[in-house]
């Protein structure tokens, strides 16, 4: 693949993970409210109330990934995310994967920004 194809897929990628980060923001705190109104009388479980947490803290983790895909910044944070991603069924499961394959890519790999580098005019 080309350079160009990668850094579209790149970019494709970082929209995806934006998109999805707020669906899943959305749908969890809705779930949150749904179940604080249930019928149970009372606080909600820890356990109920830790789950939520982690899909909240889940949904932003990717949202930030998009963010970083994008600037192509903090490749194994990205890497990190993606693996863990794919634990959403069904649709982190598919975009995690499709992040996962794009981010083995030599091309895409040399493309991030390292530490010590700064990004060129041509990174865009």
């Amino acid at each position: 693949m080309t350079n160009e194809t990668d850094k579209t897929h790149v970019r494709v990628l970082s929209v995806l993970h934006i998109v999805a980060g707020l669906f899943f923001f959305v749908t969890s705190l809705g779930q949150f409210l749904l179940a604080k109104n249930a019928v149970i009388v009372g606080p909600l479980p820890t356990f109920i109330s830790f789950l939520f947490a982690s899909m909240l803290i889940m949904s932003l983790l990717v949202f930030v990934v998009g963010i970083l895909l994008y600037t192509r910044r903090m490749y194994w944070f990205c890497f990190t995310v993606a693996a863990i991603e794919c634990l959403i069924v069904p649709l982190g499961t598919i975009i995690g994967v499709l992040t996962l394959v794009v981010l083995m890519r030599p091309s895409v790999t040399d493309g991030f920004v390292s530490k010590n580098a700064e990004p060129t005019a041509g990174d865009g």
